[in-house]
């Protein structure tokens, strides 16, 4: 059976009349910026960096996301599970109040550590555990709440 009809192929479609591939094109680009931009979350950074180097821990995880989202995967992955060890490390020593929501916050930088003669720097929930434990600080009594009002987004978009 032979035919003499020419298969339609996909081609570059102009816009004057109707929806062209710049269209869609565009669109797309769009949209994977603005969920890129949007979802990613930097840990939370010094309290001596300027404004470029506050943006630029969440400009490269964008960078990332862009790239491939599935390179974001494994770092979220990561620090899940290092907040599920925390929680579960936090419990068995008998603070049942902290919370994965305290671990991500801890891991993220968000607990400062002062010592004298230098400026202050940021532990993670590994590090805040032990020095608990071996009794340099003491333990901080800090709500979900609170740590909740410190995010400058909502449920929603978080």
């Amino acid at each position: 059976m032979t035919s003499n009809s020419t298969a339609e192929h996909a081609r570059w479609v102009d816009e004057p009349d109707r929806r062209g591939t710049w269209a869609i094109l565009s669109t797309c680009i769009l949209t994977i910026t603005l969920c890129c931009w949007s979802s990613v979350y930097p840990h939370i950074p010094p309290r001596s960096a300027g404004t470029f180097k506050k943006e630029m821990g969440k400009i490269n995880l964008f960078l990332v996301g862009l790239l491939g989202p599935e390179f974001l995967l494994p770092i979220s992955l990561g620090q899940w599970s290092s907040a599920r060890a925390s929680v579960k490390r936090f419990r068995e020593a008998g603070y049942e109040n902290w919370t994965i929501t305290h671990a991500f916050f801890a891991d993220m930088g968000g607990f400062l550590l002062e010592s004298p003669g230098s400026e202050m720097f940021p532990i993670d929930a590994e590090q805040l555990f032990w020095l608990i434990k071996d009794g340099f600080v003491v333990y901080p009594e800090l709500d979900v709440e609170d740590i909740q009002d410190k995010s400058k987004s909502e449920g929603m978009a978080r």
